[in-house]
C-alpha cells in the first residue's frame, strides 16, 4: 500500500537508505553539535559533503511520531526548507536517524543570542521573515498533504550563505492541516504557541490551522527586530500566563512593520494574515530598503564551523515545558516596559493594508530605515 502515514505516499518520498553499518561509520567520525527534545544532531562528512545527522533518542513508543517527522520533512521540497538526503537503518519501516543539509551558519537563535559580535540590518530581519513565510506558505498551500509546521521559532530556522538564506527544519511538531479534531497535542514551545492551541482544556476541539504558524512567525519577527527574547523580564512562575500577553512595542519601529507583528499575533486566528500576504508585504518593503544598493543582503561574519556541543550549551530559547494541558488561570493583559529598540526615527502615524487584493499604502524610504539592534 502506497500510503504510509497521514496521507504521505512512499512514491513522493525521495530519500536514500543508509544501513546500520554505514551509519556507524558516519557516527564514529561525527561531532555532536546540538541536542533537542527528541534527538541528537551530529556534523560529519558523507559522500564528499558536510551533512548533519539527526538521531532519534525517544522511547520505542515514539516510533510512529519519529516516522511522521521524517516523512513530513522529506516530502517538503522548497528552497527555504532544509533538504533530507538519506535515512535508516531500514527506511521507511524503521527510521532511527536521517541525514540532511548542514547549516554552516547554525540557527537564527544562535545568531541572535550566541554571536553578539555579529551585527545585522533591518533588511536581514525582513528577508529572514519573508523567507520563512515562503517556506511555510509552501507547506500550507502546495505541499501534499498540506502541512502546519507547528514549531516556527528562531531555533528551527537554519542559516546558509552567510546569513542570506534561511531554511526551516525540525518537523517534530508538524502535521496535516485539517478541520478535524486531533486527540493528542503536538510538542510545543509555549512562547510561540497560538492562544487557540494554548488555551485548550479537556473536551475542547484540537484543530491546527495555518494561522497557528502565522502567530509563531509574528513572535519570531518581533525577536529579529528587537534582538531579545519575548518576555525575558518575566520570572518562571508567571511563564504560563504569557499566553494572554504579547511582546512590548519597539521604540522607533516603522508602523507598517509593527502591523505585521500585531496582525500576526491577533487573538482571533481569522484576523491574522496568510503567509503569502506576509511575503508580498515584506518583499515590497525589502525592495524599497535595498533600492540604490547592490540589491542583495550583505554577508554576515559567522563562525565557519560551530564548536562541539557541550552540556552547558543553550539549545533553545526556553525550558522544555511543552505540554499545554495544565495551564493555570491567565493574568490580565500586560503593559510591560519597552523590550527592545531600533535606531531612533520618527514613528509615522500611518497604517498598511495587507489584504490579498491591495498593496501596502506607505512605501518605506530607501536606505532611511535602519536598526542598530543593540540590546538594552
Amino acid at each position: 500500500m502506497d500510503v504510509l502515514v497521514e496521507g504521505v505516499k512512499l512514491s513522493d518520498v525521495h530519500v536514500q537508505n543508509i544501513d546500520t553499518s554505514e551509519y556507524q561509520q558516519l557516527i564514529n567520525s561525527a561531532v555532536l553539535c546540538g541536542t533537542g527534545r527528541f534527538g541528537l544532531i551530529y556534523r560529519t562528512d558523507w559522500r564528499d559533503r558536510t551533512v548533519a545527522i539527526k538521531t532519534f533518542t525517544g522511547p520505542s513508543s515514539d516510533v510512529g511520531r519519529q516516522r511522521s517527522e521524517l516523512l513530513f520533512h522529506a516530502i517538503a521540497s522548497h528552497l527555504n526548507i532544509v533538504r533530507i538526503l538519506a535515512a535508516g537503518p531500514d527506511f521507511p519501516k524503521r527510521c532511527q536517524f536521517y541525514v540532511m543539509e548542514y547549516a554552516t551558519g547554525s540557527s537564527l537563535n544562535e545568531v541572535l543570542y550566541q554571536f553578539p559580535d555579529v551585527s545585522y540590518t533591518l533588511a536581514h530581519a525582513i528577508s529572514w521573515t519573508s523567507q520563512v513565510a515562503q517556506g511555510a506558505d509552501y507547506l500550507h498551500r502546495i505541499c501534499t498533504p498540506r502541512l502546519c509546521h507547528g514549531d516556527l521559532k528562531p531555533a528551527n530556522m537554519l542559516v546558509f550563505d552567510q546569513g542570506r538564506l534561511v531554511k526551516l527544519t525540525d518537523f517534530g511538531s508538524a502535521g496535516p492541516l485539517s478541520q478535524t479534531t486531533e486527540q493528542t497535542p503536538r510538542p510545543l514551545t509555549p512562547v510561540y504557541t497560538a492562544p487557540e492551541i494554548a488555551y485548550l482544556k479537556a473536551g475542547m476541539p484540537l484543530v491546527y490551522t495555518e494561522k497557528c504558524d502565522v502567530y509563531s512567525l509574528a513572535i519570531s519577527f518581533w525577536e529579529f527586530l528587537a534582538r531579545r527574547r519575548p518576555f525575558e523580564d518575566q520570572s518562571r512562575p508567571t511563564f504560563w500566563n504569557l499566553f494572554n500577553r504579547r511582546p512590548s512595542a519597539i521604540r522607533g519601529c516603522p508602523e507598517d512593520l509593527w502591523l505585521i507583528c500585531e496582525s500576526g499575533w491577533a487573538d482571533d486566528p481569522t484576523s491574522r494574515p496568510t503567509m503569502i500576504q506576509i511575503v508580498e508585504f515584506l518583499e515590497f518593503a525589502l525592495q524599497k530598503i535595498l533600492l540604490g544598493t547592490t540589491g542583495r543582503l550583505n554577508p554576515l561574519s559567522l563562525p565557519a564551523l560551530l564548536p562541539p556541543c557541550t552540556n552547558d550549551s543553550p539549545q533553545d530559547a526556553w525550558p522544555p515545558e511543552h505540554d499545554p494541558s495544565n495551564l493555570p488561570p491567565t493574568s490580565p493583559h500586560d503593559s510591560a516596559e519597552v523590550c527592545g529598540h531600533v535606531e531612533e526615527s520618527e514613528r509615522k502615524d500611518t497604517s498598511s493594508d495587507i489584504s490579498a487584493d491591495t498593496q501596502p499604502q506607505r512605501e518605506l524610504d530607501p536606505l532611511t530605515v535602519s536598526c542598530d539592534f543593540e540590546t538594552e
